[in-house]
């Protein structure tokens, strides 16, 4: 985990191979269900800031999925740079949990 000063921003790097499929879970469809974008190789934000107020969830093709309760939240799935994950503001936690 990484602070980055003044800005209140953090960053927890994580160990994603280029073989795992990394997705998340997008606003809601006209059906009423969320869609799942895959994120492999992208950066973006997947945070629901003035949305529907659910938690960002990311899901791994390994069997687990990370929630993150509230927060901006940046997604860096670039091996060159990280990957990682960016919290911006107060909330810098995040939650494990398997899919299986």
């Amino acid at each position: 985990r990484q602070y980055h000063g003044a800005q209140d921003i953090w960053s927890e790097y994580f160990d994603w191979t280029r073989k795992e499929m990394i997705s998340a879970r997008g606003e809601q469809t006209g059906n009423g269900s969320p869609e799942w974008r895959s994120l492999s190789g992208e950066v973006r934000y997947i945070s629901h800031q003035g949305g529907d107020g659910s938690p960002a969830l990311i899901m791994s093709n390994k069997g687990y999925q990370i929630i993150i309760p509230e927060g901006k939240i940046l997604f860096c799935g670039l091996p060159a740079y990280g990957p990682y994950l960016r919290f911006e503001g107060e909330y810098i936690d995040y939650i494990f949990r398997t899919a299986r």
